[in-house]
């Protein structure tokens, strides 16, 4: 049994994502985890309002339903399956929605205002220039939710899961028309340029690489209305059902455990299949009542847990890299989240 400090750093709920790199670099490529306030998570008996002269309340939120015009089609959610809303904009005021199976899309809201329930009992209307960020409360069910099947990862860091609607597509190399199907794929990558280029890795490890002839990528995602996506708008289609980029978008809600210094926190814990079982935490702890004695930690920031992870996450938050990171804890037959900020 062995003994650390556990200090990792949090990714989200939270909305702002921007794909990651380099071509080869693809297996991994995503949009990074978005950023809502760092002291803030999803919680379980109610909806947050942000405002931007600095308000929070908390209540519930009354819309049905929400749309977003995207640079690719429209797109309806219902107010169930969404997570969070994120109108900070940037130079363009460009919003997103994260639904709860962690997808991104973004755009603008087609919502004029927010119908909003306040925890004390008014109900009053925001309108949406007065709103900063949306956190939707995690609901009970969500958690069960399916594993996702194929993943699309947009060049403007969106992300789709959902099923594609095609059994084949065709690349012209350059010494031939070959016909490939999906289900043979591993992953597809869309370079874009001057000399726009499509590498097509398949499962048994053969590279093809050439012209793509299919130009719209139909997709019928896992929530949201069905859509079809240019080619030069798509940076990486993960074919395989539930392939993940490295750092998509994680969910956030539970607990939120401030760490001061590497000196916080410490723990006992076992290596496990899967995992690094807790096996106590001292009560001077901070995440003493957040982890609990027999939780596992299964994922940091969307991705399987695994030793080489802790360390550099820990080092990144002390020094201020990142402002959060999300741990997927399995408790009992649950998997539940806490979120770590500095």
């Amino acid at each position: 049994m062995k003994r650390i400090p556990l200090i990792l750093a949090a990714s989200w709920v939270l909305v702002s994502c921007a794909v990651l790199a380099q071509e080869e670099a693809a297996v991994q490529k995503t949009a990074p985890p978005p950023t809502f306030t760092a002291q803030l998570a999803r919680v379980g008996d109610s909806d947050i309002l942000l405002l931007r002269n600095g308000d929070k309340l908390t209540g519930t939120v009354l819309n049905k339903t929400f749309g977003i015009r995207t640079s690719y089609g429209q797109l309806t959610f219902d107010t169930s399956t969404i997570a969070a809303i994120d109108l900070e904009g940037n130079t363009n005021n460009i919003e997103s929605i994260i639904t709860i199976n962690n997808n991104k899309v973004s755009g603008f809201l087609d919502s004029a205002s927010f119908l909003f329930e306040l925890q004390t009992g008014p109900k009053i209307e925001v309108r949406r220039e007065k709103v900063f960020k949306v956190l939707l409360r995690v609901r009970q069910w969500e958690r069960q939710a399916a594993t996702p099947r194929k993943t699309v990862v947009l060049k403007n860091g969106d992300v789709l899961t959902g099923e594609l609607k095609h059994e084949q597509i065709t690349i012209s190399t350059t010494y031939a028309q070959v016909p490939v199907k999906l289900a043979d794929v591993d992953r597809i990558v869309l370079i874009s340029g001057n000399a726009p280029l499509t590498k097509i890795h398949m499962r048994n490890g053969d590279l093809l690489q050439g012209v793509l002839d299919t130009e719209d990528i139909e997709i019928a995602p896992d929530l949201g209305d069905p859509v079809k996506i240019y080619q030069d708008r798509i940076d990486v289609i993960y074919c395989q059902q539930g392939v993940a980029p490295e750092h998509r978008p994680v969910p956030a809600g539970g607990p939120v455990v401030r760490i001061r210094s590497a000196e916080d926190d410490e723990y006992e814990y076992d290596f496990v299949e899967g995992g690094l079982l807790i096996r106590k935490v001292d009560k001077s702890s901070p995440y003493y009542g957040s982890l609990q004695n027999g939780d596992v930690i299964v994922s940091i920031d969307g991705q399987k847990y695994s030793s080489g992870r802790l360390r550099p996450a820990r080092e990144r938050l002390l020094a201020g890299q990142i402002p959060q990171i999300v741990l997927g804890i399995r408790r009992g037959q649950q998997t539940i989240y806490i979120t770590l900020v500095r």
